[in-house]
């Protein structure tokens, strides 16, 4: 199975199972994630973003456990691609409705923030900041 294919696979598991609550796909193909590092990067990588955005392409985190244990394996290619395609997506006004999780998600966005390239770190503090503003 080629990049892409892994990509989408994980971007799909992490929409039924985790957007979807289908507990049975979270349980094979996203939580794992917390302490399985063998899994493809383009796999890990579809996973995040699947954590991050919706498939409308929403701004809406979830299981940012699994989110930063995966970041760090990412590397620097894909956690740049990633934040282009997540860091000016519009949030999702579920989350903006809610300020105890607009500043639980931004406590663990900064918390991830470490994990990234050097490089990377300010443009994911900015993505984290549109949190602490929207609450």
């Amino acid at each position: 199975v080629g990049e892409e294919e892994q990509e989408r696979l994980g971007f799909a598991v992490a929409e039924r199972g985790v957007r979807r609550e289908t507990f049975v796909v979270a349980a094979g193909g996203v939580s794992p994630l917390l302490h399985d590092a063998a899994w493809p990067p383009a796999y890990q990588f579809g996973i995040a973003k699947g954590l991050l955005l919706t498939a409308e392409g929403t701004l809406l985190p979830l299981r940012l456990d699994v989110l930063a244990a995966v970041l760090p394996r990412l590397g620097t290619d894909l956690q740049a691609r990633l934040l282009d395609e997540v860091e000016f997506a519009m949030m999702s006004s579920a989350i903006a409705a809610d300020e105890a999780t607009l500043m639980g998600t931004w406590t663990a966005l900064v918390a991830m923030e470490s994990s990234l390239h050097e490089s990377l770190r300010a443009r994911w503090s900015a993505l984290a900041e549109r949190f602490l503003v929207a609450s």
